[in-house]
């Protein structure tokens, strides 16, 4: 069976794809909800509120995204000039304009306001309700998404050779969860190590990303059950 991993951006599917292809498992990534058949689709699932906060930072550079610090005409026209400019790296620039700001405490002010300030509900490509939602519209033999807490649940289609598996987005660095998930799916295939990619702290903004994360946990931004993320109408909790 063809292995796609289909998730909402910022929620560890690049990691996932690494994991699998260091391990010669074979896999593509998808940021949709179309389901064929004859096919695994592994679909990690994340804290809403830290999609958003990863997001922020990994487009923060990026004037065409309404949450960048360089969301205005000039830059949006700067970045579209240099995009079309043969040999140039547009992202390069900005991330080495985004160094020459002074990243003191009146700039994590603009930026922690910027963030909770923004209205997210428009960015579909990071919101889990939209996503999951219509997945679960795909197949009628479901009514929710079967999630479990710290593991991973496989929902299987057999009439049209489908299997989706939901998998806690925490439990992506562990072999052992993971090795069992792949054996349950008849994959042949161990993993020997973990992947960590795409993360946060290790990203030019990761001192900045540190500092608005711990200042967002002070003020109780982020929900106290890491799990209360999960829309009852949508998830089926195991």
């Amino acid at each position: 069976m063809t292995i796609i991993i289909n998730g909402v951006y910022k929620t560890g599917t690049t990691t996932l794809v690494n994991l699998l292809r260091n391990n010669n498992i074979e896999c593509s990534k998808i940021h949709s909800s179309t389901i064929n058949n004859d096919t695994i689709y592994l679909t990690p699932i994340r804290n809403q509120k830290e999609i958003l906060l990863s997001a922020f930072f990994q487009d923060i550079h990026i004037p065409g995204y309404k949450y960048s610090i360089f969301h205005d005409e000039e830059n949006i026209n700067l970045y579209k000039k240099y995009r079309q400019t043969k040999g140039f790296n547009q992202d390069r620039y900005f991330r080495e304009k985004y160094f020459k700001i002074n990243r003191d405490k009146l700039f994590i002010d603009k930026l922690y306001k910027l963030f909770v300030n923004y209205n997210w509900d428009n960015e579909y490509h990071l919101i889990n309700k939209y996503h999951i939602a219509r997945i679960n519209k795909i197949d009628n033999n479901f009514n929710k998404i079967p999630f479990k807490k710290n593991a991973y649940y496989i929902y299987e289609n057999k009439e049209k050779n489908i299997k989706i598996v939901f998998i806690d987005f925490k439990i992506l660095n562990d072999i052992n969860i993971i090795n069992n998930m792949l054996k349950e799916l008849n994959i042949n295939k161990q993993i020997l190590k973990t992947e960590k990619c795409n993360i946060g702290e290790t990203k030019f903004y990761k001192n900045e990303y540190k500092i608005l994360k711990e200042l967002l946990l002070n003020n109780k931004y982020f929900d106290e059950n890491y799990y209360d993320f999960l829309d009852n109408e949508i998830y089926d909790i195991k």
